[in-house]
């Protein structure tokens, strides 16, 4: 009976020590408990502990022969999976990862069943990606994100999608993309997950499917390009950079005024489309009220641009642009000033 009591005090006072970050005094008393009471129940756990601990400590080689030597003497134990599982990462640490992989593939065939296995399954994918072997990699992530949750899935299925990428299986690697995005939509992974659905399916030639990706279009292009990309797209438009000259051409030799090279555009604050351009009253603050059923009342064979503008903004959830007062359209500056 007192020999059991001090083995719990020694446990106790390795586990205290532990939690401090003292790892060195953590294994050296899980040592002592498995040393001086070899009969007792906690034996086996504290000669593990004390080779965890050791790995904890930093120093893998010492911790790799330690675990090593437990493994050999507890080849089917409550703590064999763990061995095992911190084996790996001591031979990881000590640049051998075919012996780290061996401890892994020894982890998830006898353990299947492991709480540490799935993890297991993410490092052996780890493994394989880095060997560029792309289907076995995405074998063992598959398996990971069979059994995963939070972000150890989110990150499975991350990588699994690349992988997937990588072995040329591109509705597979972006079917796993739509599953991140999916379950989990908080991930940090997310945003790239639909950028990259996207690019797949521009590889693919399917660009209709690509924009559809799209949260907003960045023109590479001046501010002309706003008001024509905006007639085919209902996304947020931004440009990249300024314009003084220049015309857009609509089928044919038909030239299509759309910026009229005024120096001071407002497109991107309306949707892309310019009321200078496309109003022929050239109205910066909201329709005349003259329009008739969506049509412009100077020219009824056009659509009243302000009725477009309010409805983009509204489907991009900025209203709040139009409560802002635009000065009348300033004339003196022109290109050649």
């Amino acid at each position: 009976m007192k020999h059991a009591a001090l083995a719990v005090c020694l446990l106790a006072a390795a586990a205290i020590r532990s939690e401090q970050k003292k790892h060195d005094e953590a294994a050296a008393l899980y040592a002592r408990l498995a040393s001086e009471y070899p009969a007792s129940d906690l034996a086996v756990e504290a000669s593990y502990r004390a080779a965890s601990e050791t790995y904890a400590a930093g120093k893998p080689e010492a911790a790799a022969k330690a675990l090593e030597a437990f493994l050999e003497k507890h080849p089917k134990g409550d703590f064999t999976d763990d061995a095992l599982y911190d084996l790996a990462w001591a031979r990881r640490d000590l640049k051998d990862p075919k012996a780290m992989a061996a401890a892994l593939e020894r982890l998830i065939t006898e353990f299947p069943t492991s709480d540490l296995a799935p993890s297991a399954h993410f490092l052996l994918g780890e493994y394989h990606y880095d060997a560029k072997r792309y289907d076995q990699a995405a074998t063992h992530y598959r398996a990971c994100a069979k059994a995963a949750k939070g972000d150890e899935l989110a990150k499975a299925l991350y990588k699994l999608a690349w992988a997937l990428y990588h072995a040329e299986k591109l509705d597979d690697a972006a079917a796993t993309f739509d599953q991140l995005i999916a379950k989990a939509p908080d991930s940090p992974f997310t945003a790239e997950a639909h950028y990259l659905v996207g690019l797949i399916r521009q590889k693919q030639g399917r660009h209709a499917d690509a924009l559809e990706r799209a949260g907003v279009i960045v023109l590479l292009a001046c501010p002309q390009a706003e008001p024509a990309v905006a007639q085919v797209t209902d996304l947020p438009l931004v440009a990249g950079v300024q314009t003084i000259t220049g015309t857009t051409t609509g089928g044919g030799a038909m030239t299509v005024e759309e910026c009229n090279l005024c120096d001071d555009c407002i497109a991107r604050a309306a949707g892309g489309l310019c009321p200078h351009s496309f109003c022929p009253k050239q109205l910066m603050n909201g329709p005349c009220g003259g329009a008739q059923s969506g049509r412009c009342e100077v020219f009824p064979d056009r659509p009243c641009v302000w009725e477009l503008i309010y409805r983009r903004l509204k489907a991009d959830g900025n209203l709040k642009l139009l409560e802002r007062y635009r000065r009348p359209m300033s004339f003196r500056v022109t290109p050649d000033e």
